[in-house]
């Protein structure tokens, strides 16, 4: 994820801007803006139903998209696709390896 946030702020499309929308809809005139923080786990290792649930949404949809989002993003850290392709091996296998306690945060 480190690489795809740097090479999207490299095209000029951050990935870091949900941070800021609280801020900028209250800018632009919104009132009683609420935020509410939580994460998704992209394995099964979270504890709880709902959250194991969704972890085995989420890690199909990681699993869908890896491909297409990295060969977007990351040549333009200028990879090649075919390392893309490769490197996106040992990706997968993380995706699915729930003793990586990886989440996102939403």
């Amino acid at each position: 994820m480190e690489l795809v946030v740097e090479a999207a702020a490299k095209a000029g499309r951050p990935w870091t801007n949900a941070q800021y929308y609280r801020q900028w809809l209250e800018e632009l005139g919104f009132e009683e803006v609420v935020e509410k923080l939580s994460y998704i786990p992209t394995s099964q290792w979270a504890k709880g139903k709902y959250f194991k649930q969704l972890a085995v949404l989420f890690q199909e949809d990681l699993l869908n998209a890896a491909k297409g989002i990295s060969l977007k993003t990351l040549g333009f850290l200028g990879w090649k696709p075919d390392d893309i392709r490769e490197f996106l091996v040992k990706v997968r296998e993380d995706i699915k390896n729930p003793s990586i306690h990886a989440y996102m945060p939403v």
